[in-house]
């Protein structure tokens, strides 16, 4: 696969701001900041699940096809 720019981009301002978000929160302590990294990390990780189940289901129909996975 060729690497994705844009993805890696979006994904280093995503971890940025989760990074300001956690120090606001341990400065401020206020916890909405916890909370907000939080969701931003449940949404990555839908998505992550997802892209590893479209993977496993293209390669089991490629296997099906008599390729190799």
């Amino acid at each position: 696969h060729e690497p994705n720019p844009e993805l890696s981009a979006n994904l280093d301002g995503l971890y940025l701001f989760m990074g300001g978000e956690l120090g606001r929160a341990k400065l401020e302590g206020d916890g909405s900041g916890i909370e907000n990294s939080i969701q931003v990390l449940t949404t990555l990780l839908d998505g992550w699940n997802k892209a590893a189940r479209q993977l496993q289901s293209d390669a089991a129909g490629q296997v099906g096809k008599g390729h190799v996975a």
